[in-house]
């Protein structure tokens, strides 16, 4: 089956198309008909179509009326889509999480390799991405197949009571996560998304935009080279950081054409944008554009961010490695101080294993900082992690060597006893591999990013005589805290 340059349906085509199309137009210019139109060719067999219609209503809870008739009736899904304010359009999304709830534990069933992978769960694999993209609450998997919102306090609350943009970012990046399931490299994978922006603050729009990139790009080539998202918007900041995908390309609804032109992104685009899609309204909150190394740094201080309650004045932009951190350094003081009067980034590296070497002097307006551990996980090992599940030092080598007694044969029992064996408590050394191990021994049944990222935003304004050994303090350092507002300067 050919790669597709072109999509079109009832007489409506949207050419050059990439993987990534985003479509902007003025209201009344008939973006929405024109999806809806288009998405007719569902019911050609050689795709598989997903239509997110704006205004999408209702609560994200369970509903035995809406299961019967999403059951009995394979058209009615599609039906009651197709306008522009769906009725109970959450109510199919909540379906649809428990859907993939079962179609991941029939995979782990299905796949010994899955299996062994210890850390990879419904909660870690899925769960974890929807909550990322929350600030005062998270999805957790209750009992059976149910699900249930709990605060950052642990208070569960309904489905009806989260805010509108809650409810909204669930919904949505549940519907994606079940489209990207349902992809095949057998079929043209089409996904049209009119107006996800719709009730989202501006950093959840640039938030949401992310995460759909990285569903694409999790794709196997097979599949990404059949898979399409067609997405109208009227949002700045939905635009400017999905332009930061070479996969994205832009084009114009007018009223009077049934034709839209898709146009790669350009890089004179994304310079003229600000740094990295970063909303203005992170400068309005004076919260700065934070570089990190990996995914796990990104989801530890989304999580930390979440539990200061505002106190954390940090907006995360990832780095895939040193030298492309490097590269994100620059580039932010480059761009920032082109805009800015008073610009301000702040950059935090690894120390990979050489806790000797000093914070790195700033590039311009970057100021740059080094972790006094290894990487972000060994901050497991800390005073305030062990003292959160009721543990300390001691009482953790005693529950370690149990579990060693328990494991002899274990793949990683060497490394357990090589961080058991070292004098400061591992922090100078590589934990990465054994990480699941230690939440395990820690009796936590939380992802480590949530419990590290937790603790790290309950710090409560530390001064220089609060530096206690093996404390967060003393493993990100006091510069750097009292420069992203967590202790007092």
């Amino acid at each position: 089956m050919p790669v597709i340059s072109e999509l079109t349906h009832n007489s409506c085509s949207i050419k050059n198309i990439s993987n990534l199309n985003v479509i902007v137009g003025r209201n009344g210019s008939g973006k929405s008909r024109f999806f809806r139109a288009i998405a007719g060719i569902k019911d050609n067999p050689q795709y598989f179509v997903s239509y997110i219609s704006p205004e999408r209503a209702g609560s994200f809870l369970l509903d035995a009326h809406t299961e019967h008739n999403r059951k009995i009736d394979k058209g009615w899904e599609d039906r009651t889509r197709l306008q522009n304010q769906a009725e109970g359009f959450k109510k199919i999304s909540a379906l649809k999480l428990r859907e993939l709830a079962m179609l991941f534990w029939s995979k782990l069933d299905q796949d010994p390799k899955l299996r062994a992978e210890y850390e990879k769960t419904f909660a870690s694999e899925k769960l974890a991405k929807i909550n990322g993209m929350l600030s005062n609450v998270s999805l957790e998997l209750h009992e059976g197949l149910e699900f249930r919102f709990v605060t950052n306090n642990d208070e569960i609350i309904t489905a009806e009571s989260i805010s509108s943009g809650e409810s909204e970012v669930v919904s949505l990046s549940v519907e994606i996560l079940y489209f990207f399931e349902k992809c095949s490299e057998d079929k043209f994978n089409v996904l049209f998304l009119d107006e996800p922006d719709v009730h989202l603050h501006p950093d959840l729009q640039a938030r949401l935009a992310r995460f759909m990139i990285d569903q694409l790009n999790s794709q196997a080539d097979t599949v990404k080279a059949k898979t399409f998202i067609f997405l109208a918007t009227h949002s700045t900041p939905l635009l400017t950081e999905l332009a930061l995908s070479n996969l994205c390309s832009i084009g114009t609804k007018y009223s009077d054409s049934l034709t839209v032109e898709q146009t790669p992104i350009s890089n004179k685009f994304i310079n003229l944008a600000p740094f990295f899609g970063h909303p203005l309204s992170r400068f309005i909150n004076n919260e700065v554009p934070f570089i990190i190394e990996g995914e796990d740094d990104e989801r530890v201080w989304s999580q930390a961010y979440r539990t200061s309650f505002g106190r954390l004045k940090i907006f995360p932009c990832l780095s895939q490695s040193v030298n492309h951190q490097l590269d994100l350094e620059k580039s932010c003081e480059k761009i920032l101080s082109s805009i800015y009067e008073d610009p301000k980034a702040i950059s935090l590296r690894d120390a990979d294993g050489n806790l000797t070497r000093t914070d790195l002097d700033p590039i311009g307006c970057v100021k740059r900082f080094r972790l006094r551990c290894y990487a972000i996980e060994n901050l497991l090992l800390t005073n305030e992690v062990l003292d959160a599940v009721g543990k300390n030092w001691t009482t953790f080598i005693q529950d370690a060597n149990t579990w060693l007694a328990n494991h002899p044969d274990h793949q990683y029992a060497n490394e357990v006893n090589k961080f058991l064996a070292n004098p400061d408590r591992g922090r100078d050394i590589r934990i990465k591999d054994i990480r699941h191990i230690v939440v395990e021994i820690l009796g936590s049944k939380k992802q480590w990013e949530v419990i590290v990222g937790k603790e790290i935003g309950k710090l409560d304004h530390p001064k220089n005589s609060q530096i206690i050994p093996h404390s967060i303090v003393d493993y990100l350092g006091l510069p750097f805290l009292q420069e992203i507002g967590l202790a007092e300067k």
